[in-house]
């Protein structure tokens, strides 16, 4: 029984030494304005012409912005934090 929590303790440890090998380039992608506009049209199109449709990025700024034909002006309205 030691031997076999000392091998597991010694594989523990083997797993947590970080390789240097492994490490990878982090990309990150955000919305393009046409994939934006895509998103905002079929959410349009799947929801009704009475709604409103904000699509934003990552950081929470506004990408595109779709308001229906018989959509109320409140459902338009964008409040976002200034910076």
């Amino acid at each position: 029984m030691p031997f076999r929590l000392m091998t597991a303790a010694m594989l523990a440890a083997f797993l947590m030494i970080p390789s240097s090998g492994s490490g990878q380039v982090l990309m990150q992608r955000d919305v393009s304005l046409r994939m934006a506009l895509t998103i905002a049209e079929a959410a349009l199109a799947e929801c009704g012409i009475n709604t409103s449709v904000a699509v934003v990025d990552r950081a929470g700024r506004l990408r595109a912005l779709l308001q229906g034909d018989g959509a109320s002006p409140h459902t338009a309205t964008w409040s976002g934090r200034g910076r």
